[in-house]
C-alpha cells in the first residue's frame, strides 16, 4: 500500500514538474519575445533564476511529500496498536463471560441439589404423614369391622330365632285342626325369608322384597332413598304411576312415605286420608301402609303397599318383618364385603392397595 501511495506522489510531483517546466517555458518564451532585444546575459540569468525557483518548489513538494509518508506511516501504526488492543481486550472480555458463564451454572446446579434435596425431605415428610394417618385409618376400619362383626352376628342369631319362630308358627298351622287363611301366610312369609337368605347383593335383596309384598298385595312399591329423593326400586298396581318402569318422586311430595322416612317408623294410614301420596291417590279405597328398610340407623328404602280390600290379615307386621330380615342381610352382606376387603386385627395379612 506504502508502495503505491510512493508511486502516486511521485507521478503527481512529475506531473506538477512537468506543468512547471511547460510554465517556466511559456513565461521565458513570452520574456524573450518582450526583451528581445534584452542581453544574452540577463537571459541566462533569468533562466538561471527560474531554474532555481523550478529547484526550490521540487525540494519543497519532495518534503510535503515525505511529511504526507511520515503522517501515513503513524498513522498506520497508531491503527496498527489500536486493532491489537481491540483484538487484547476482545479476549479479556471472553476470558470474563466464560468464567461468569461458569459461575452461573455451577451457582445453578447448587441451588438445582438444593431444591431436589428440599422436595425429597418434603416428600418424605408427606409420605410418613400419610403413611401414619393410613395406619390409623386402618386400625379404625379394623375396629370397626370387628364391631360390625360382631353387630352382624348377633343380628344373624336375631334371624335365626325369627326363622325358628316363624317355621313354629308354620309348623303349628299345619296341623289339620288349625287350617285356615293363616297357614298360607305363615308358608308365604317363611319362603319369603328363605328366599332373602338367598340373596347375595343389593339388588338380589329388593327383589326378593318386592316378591315377597307382592304375594301380599296387588299394589306393592319398592322405593329407594337418594337424598331428598325417592326412586322406585319396583312397583306394581298403582294406576297413577308416571310412565315407565320407574319414577322418582321428591321426598316433599310422598306424603306417608317421607314420615316413614323421617321417623324411621312403620306408619298406616286410612282410606282417604290426605297424606296419600300421589301415585297412590287413585286408589284410596283401601288403607295404605309403608314400612322402612334401615341400616345402623338410616332409611335406605321403602316398602309400600295398600291392604287388599277384605283381607283378614294385616300388611303392616308381615311387612316390616319381611323388611327387618331384609335389613339384617343386607347388613350381613356389606359386613361380609369388608371381611373380604380388610383382613381381622393380628393376622399380619397385608392391607389392600
Amino acid at each position: 500500500m506504502t508502495q503505491l501511495f510512493d508511486e502516486q506522489l511521485t507521478r503527481a510531483f512529475d506531473s506538477l514538474r512537468e506543468r512547471l517546466h511547460a510554465q517556466i517555458a511559456d513565461q521565458c518564451l513570452v520574456t524573450t519575445q518582450q526583451i528581445a532585444g534584452a542581453a544574452e546575459s540577463e537571459r541566462r540569468a533569468a533562466a538561471e533564476a527560474a531554474a532555481r525557483d523550478a529547484a526550490a518548489q521540487r525540494d519543497e513538494h519532495l518534503a510535503q511529500l515525505a511529511e504526507l509518508r511520515a503522517a501515513a506511516a503513524q498513522t498506520a501504526e497508531h491503527h496498527a496498536d489500536a486493532l491489537a488492543a481491540l483484538g487484547a481486550e476482545h479476549e479479556t472480555r471472553v476470558t470474563m463471560l466464560g468464567a461468569e458463564r461458569e459461575s452461573t451454572l455451577a451457582s445453578l446446579r447448587r441451588e438445582h441439589e438444593r431444591a431436589q434435596t428440599a422436595l425429597r425431605a418434603e416428600h418424605d415428610a408427606v409420605l410418613a404423614s400419610l403413611r401414619a394417618e393410613y395406619d390409623a385409618d386402618l386400625t379404625d376400619a379394623r375396629a370397626e369391622l370387628d364391631a360390625a362383626r360382631l353387630h352382624v352376628q348377633a343380628a344373624h342369631a336375631d334371624a335365626q330365632a325369627a326363622l325358628a319362630a316363624a317355621a313354629a308358627r308354620a309348623g303349628a298351622a299345619a296341623v289339620p285342626v288349625q287350617t285356615g287363611a293363616g297357614t298360607a301366610s305363615h308358608a308365604r312369609v317363611l319362603y319369603a325369608v328363605r328366599a332373602l337368605d338367598a340373596a347375595s347383593s343389593l339388588s338380589q335383596t329388593l327383589d326378593a322384597l318386592f316378591a315377597a309384598a307382592r304375594a301380599e298385595a296387588r299394589r306393592v312399591a319398592v322405593f329407594v332413598v337418594r337424598g331428598d329423593l325417592l326412586r322406585t326400586w319396583n312397583h306394581a298396581g298403582f294406576d297413577a304411576v308416571p310412565g315407565g318402569s320407574s319414577f322418582d318422586l321428591p321426598l316433599a311430595d310422598a306424603g306417608l312415605i317421607a314420615d316413614v322416612v323421617r321417623s324411621s317408623a312403620s306408619r298406616r294410614i286410612a282410606a282417604g286420608n290426605a297424606a296419600r301420596p300421589a301415585f297412590a291417590a287413585t286408589s284410596a279405597a283401601s288403607p295404605l301402609v309403608a314400612v322402612p328398610l334401615s341400616m345402623n340407623g338410616q332409611v335406605i328404602a321403602v316398602l309400600c303397599a295398600e291392604e287388599d280390600a277384605g283381607s283378614a290379615d294385616a300388611l303392616t307386621p308381615t311387612f316390616e318383618l319381611l323388611a327387618r330380615h331384609a335389613a339384617r342381610v343386607l347388613e350381613s352382606l356389606t359386613a361380609l364385603r369388608l371381611a373380604q376387603l380388610v383382613p381381622p386385627a393380628g393376622t399380619g395379612a397385608p392391607p389392600p392397595r
